[in-house]
């Protein structure tokens, strides 16, 4: 693992690491991020304390990648919380958001090149110590949990459990991993927001499809796929006693 004390991206680094022909297992940590980057384009904010990593894989079949890595790496850096300090307090959110008791404790954004030396880099920030304050959003921080974990040592964790997964998915198929995902997800039966665009659904959730989709039962028992989109949870429990 590279450890730098700041970056702008760690994965705008290690995309351009990528390109120039680095090694499947590069990972990038930066102590501090200045221009770290979310999904939808939003922006990451990453102070010193908190982890902000991304690492670089090069499987043979990108796109069937895809379609697992972020139910996979979502369930790395679960485990990872979960081994410092069991608790029922956290859950998963689709496709691959942590949540604390409802408030966002960690993000992942997945980016690929699917050409010819192609990659994908996995960005994952966890908000150890600080909760950054962000009009509009919830967010929550380990800290709430009593834990100060180092940063290097908790990109290590999930990176460990990160590995374990991709063997049980090559051993176990995709079943496992929709099975692994549902056991540390929210209930079925929660209910979610989902917006895609200009749409917006209500309903409650059902599952996921055979390609990890969101399926949300909607009023006349109707059943609708989201294989992307924003989702929400319509009821949330938040507690900001974070320092």
């Amino acid at each position: 693992m590279r450890i730098y004390e700041t970056l702008p991206s760690t994965s705008a680094f290690c995309k351009e690491q990528a390109e120039a022909g680095a090694a499947e297992g590069l990972a990038i940590l930066a102590r501090r991020q200045t221009a770290g980057r979310g999904t939808k384009g939003r922006i990451w904010v990453a102070p010193s304390g908190n982890l902000s990593f991304s690492l670089l894989l090069r499987p043979v079949d990108i796109v069937s990648c895809l379609k697992t890595l972020p139910f996979l790496a979502s369930i790395a850096v679960y485990e990872a919380i979960q081994a410092l300090r069991p608790t029922t307090e956290l859950t998963l959110k689709w496709p691959n958001d942590i949540l604390l008791r409802g408030d966002k404790v960690s993000g992942i954004l997945i980016e690929s090149n699917p050409g010819p030396a192609g990659w994908i880099v996995i960005g994952i920030g966890v908000n150890i110590r600080y909760a950054p304050e962000i009009p509009g959003r919830h967010l929550a921080c380990l800290a709430q949990l009593g834990l100060s974990p180092a940063p290097e040592a908790l990109a290590k964790m999930i990176m460990d459990h990160l590995s374990a997964g991709l063997a049980a998915f090559a051993s176990s198929g995709v079943d496992f991993v929709r099975d692994a995902w549902l056991s540390r997800a929210h209930k079925i039966g929660t209910r979610l927001a989902v917006t895609t665009g200009d749409d917006y659904t209500e309903g409650l959730f059902h599952g996921l499809g055979p390609e990890g989709q969101l399926l949300l039962l909607t009023e006349g028992n109707k059943v609708k796929s989201f294989l992307s989109g924003e989702t929400s949870m319509m009821l949330q429990v938040r507690d900001a006693s974070c320092h």
